[in-house]
């Protein structure tokens, strides 16, 4: 008995052709995928490759970028007042008039056992701690002298704002802010200067209830 061949389908004229899909000018994900895989056309080679990311990849890259200018930024941060660099300028800006500097100047520069000093003939104080392996340079503008305060908080890395819990002359409490440091305060804060430090001095003088109130 013979073996009869099936007759194979052959579409006819009126067979239905549906269009491919079009995905505008981006890249479908079936074909992203593709390409990742390694079925990447000829055309495709000559292109960026940045054009050619899925999703996740893109995602992953742009955490890369940020997370390489943070370490810049935290690189350039630590290098900042280092044994190749320049100092660290901070300007000390007392909030009352009558804010003894000197008494505030002492405390930072004897903070730290290993602290070198050095006095210059225009009035900064350079000190630099080897444990830290950082330089500062300490600036105390003229007492009233509102331009003059501005000029150098304006080049200065770090502003520390100064000021007594109590009168010098009786211990009693008083107000942060007197005339001359509203007098200040706005005037910095309206140049947008750096983000500063605020001290307060002579706080043990005080009740330790009253502490609160600062």
């Amino acid at each position: 008995m013979g073996t009869v061949k099936q007759e194979v389908h052959r579409p006819g004229v009126f067979k239905q052709v549906n269009k491919a899909h079009k995905t505008g000018r981006h890249h479908s994900k079936g074909s992203i995928s593709s390409d990742a895989k390694g079925k990447v056309g000829v055309k495709v080679l000559s292109k960026r490759a940045s054009k050619n990311l899925s999703k996740e990849a893109r995602r992953h890259q742009s955490s890369q970028i940020r997370k390489n200018k943070r370490e810049e930024v935290l690189q350039r941060k630590r290098n900042l007042g280092g044994s190749y660099s320049a100092p660290i300028l901070v300007c000390v800006i007392p909030l009352q008039e009558d804010v003894d500097v000197e008494n505030v100047l002492s405390i930072l520069t004897i903070a730290d056992g290993t602290t070198n000093i050095t006095n210059s003939p225009c009035g900064t104080t350079h000190f630099s701690i080897s444990r830290f392996k950082q330089h500062f340079s300490i600036l105390v503008p003229p007492g009233g002298n509102l331009f003059a305060t501005l000029d150098v908080a304006k080049v200065a890395t770090t502003i520390i704002f100064v000021a007594c819990a109590v009168h010098q002359a009786d211990n009693n409490p008083r107000e942060v802010l007197d005339d001359w440091g509203k007098e200040i305060m706005l005037p910095c804060v309206a140049e947008g200067l750096t983000i500063p430090v605020v001290a307060l001095v002579n706080l043990e003088k005080l009740h330790i209830k009253k502490h609160q109130d600062f």
